[in-house]
């Protein structure tokens, strides 16, 4: 069987079965994962099915599929529900507002070309982090805010520490190409 047919048997399928909201993000993952545009439907469907934290969870999910897809408009409105939804007063919340910010500035890594807006979602996780309460938590943070920069930033100078960060990206001084050795 071919894999056209064999997608539309599936989603003929889906269409008559129901779903928790879990198994309908687990769809979207993998026709997002093929690059199918089906996952917006089941991410949208998700969403619906679905309330509280893991809503946000998906609408963050929709936001990186939808920055995949060039539609970052979309993806950017999907990322400001989340963080607009992300107002709980724990620290559970606040680690995956963290994540939130650390995600989207990713997506404006990968599209834009100055990256200003990846530097300002990456500077808006830094202000959550924060705000934990738990000193455990915070640890694992500020070790994971290293691990961010290293992977947002790789031609940018090294983390200089959270009290020296500059307030644009441009201010940023460039890596300086590392000599070799002779």
């Amino acid at each position: 069987m071919a894999n056209v047919e064999l997608k539309e048997r599936l989603l003929t399928e889906f269409k008559n079965l129901h779903f928790s909201h879990v198994e309908y993000a687990a769809i979207a993952r993998g026709f997002g994962m093929a690059g199918d545009p089906q996952a917006k439907f089941y991410w949208d469907i998700a969403l619906k099915a679905s309330s509280d934290l893991p809503q946000i969870l998906y609408r963050r999910e929709l936001g990186k599929f939808l920055f995949s897809t060039n539609a970052m408009d979309l993806g950017r409105g999907e990322f400001k529900k989340a963080v607009n939804s992300l107002v709980g007063n724990t620290d559970s919340y606040r680690w995956e507002l963290m994540w939130t910010y650390f995600e989207w500035a990713r997506q404006e890594m990968k599209k834009a070309s100055d990256g200003e807006e990846a530097y300002r979602y990456f500077i808006s996780a830094l202000k959550v982090i924060k705000e934990l309460r738990d000193e455990e938590r915070k640890k694992n943070a500020q070790q994971i805010i290293k691990e961010q920069w290293d992977s947002l930033f790789p031609d940018k100078v090294k983390f200089p520490g959270e009290g020296s960060l500059p307030q644009t990206f441009s201010q940023l001084e460039v890596a300086k190409p590392e000599s070799s050795a002779k």
